[in-house]
C-alpha cells in the first residue's frame, strides 16, 4: 500500500470516528464539525494546488499523455477544449430586453410578497385581471463555520 493510500485511509478513519463519537455522545455535534471542517480546509487547500498544477502545466500534460493513445497507467488522459459562451452586453437589444426582464421579476417578486404579508388584491391588475405569482424555490439549508477573530 502506498503511504499516500495509507494516509487517504487514516483520514477517511479520523473523520468516521469524528462522526462515530457525535453521534454516540462522546463528542459535542459542534466539536466534530469544527474538526471535520478543519480537516475539509486542508483538502481544499491540496485540490486548489492540484488545480493549479493542471491549469498551469495543461498543454504540457496533453501533448505528454498524447504518446500513450491506449492510455497510461490505466488512465485516459485527453485535454477538452473549453466551452464556447457569448456575452450579449454590447446588444443594445439584448440590454434594453434585460432591463426590462429585471422590471418585470422585481414587479412580480413584490407582489408574491405584499400577497404573502396577506394583502388578497395584490396580484390583480387594474383590469381586474389575476395574475400569476412567480414560482418561489429554497435552497438547501447549510452552516456557516467561521473563526471568530
Amino acid at each position: 500500500m502506498s503511504k499516500y493510500s495509507e494516509m487517504h485511509i487514516a483520514l477517511q478513519d479520523e473523520i468516521m470516528n469524528l462522526s462515530h463519537q457525535a453521534v454516540e455522545g462522546e463528542l459535542s455535534n459542534l466539536d466534530a464539525l469544527i474538526e471535520m471542517r478543519k480537516h475539509r480546509e486542508e483538502f481544499e487547500k491540496g485540490l486548489a494546488l492540484i488545480k493549479d498544477f493542471e491549469d498551469t502545466r495543461i498543454n504540457e500534460i496533453a501533448n505528454e499523455a498524447s504518446q500513450y493513445p491506449e492510455g497510461y497507467r490505466g488512465f485516459e488522459i485527453k485535454m477538452v477544449n473549453g466551452r464556447k459562451t457569448f456575452n450579449y452586453k454590447g446588444v443594445p437589444a439584448w440590454v434594453e430586453a434585460e432591463e426590462n426582464k429585471k422590471n418585470i421579476e422585481e414587479q412580480y417578486r413584490l407582489m408574491f410578497e405584499a400577497k404573502a404579508k396577506g394583502l388578497p388584491h395584490a396580484n390583480i391588475s387594474e383590469d381586474g385581471e389575476e395574475l400569476p405569482l412567480p414560482e418561489v424555490n429554497y435552497g438547501k439549508s447549510y452552516l456557516t463555520v467561521k473563526a471568530k477573530k
